[in-house]
């Protein structure tokens, strides 16, 4: 089965970062820097304390199938 990747971008003025440690990732993002991320990042992002606060304010999943995934329900503005 290969692995699902979505396009995820840093919309904050600033470097948002995080970490997941059973995964070994620590990810940093630059203003504006669009990374992909695969799905299974994603998940586990969204269960850490206060991932789901960053994927809701300062970063932007830009696939809508990622959006459900995650389970987050984005203002219009986010788009």
């Amino acid at each position: 089965m290969s692995t699902v990747y979505y396009n995820v971008k840093n919309r904050s003025s600033g470097v948002a970062t995080y970490k997941i440690p059973e995964l070994g990732v620590r990810r940093s993002f630059q203003a504006g820097e669009i990374k992909k991320i695969s799905a299974e990042e994603l998940e586990k992002l969204s269960y850490r304390p206060g991932g789901m606060a960053l994927l809701a304010n300062f970063l932007q999943i830009l696939e809508p199938e990622a959006i459900a995934k995650v389970g987050l329900k984005p203002q219009p503005e986010y788009y």
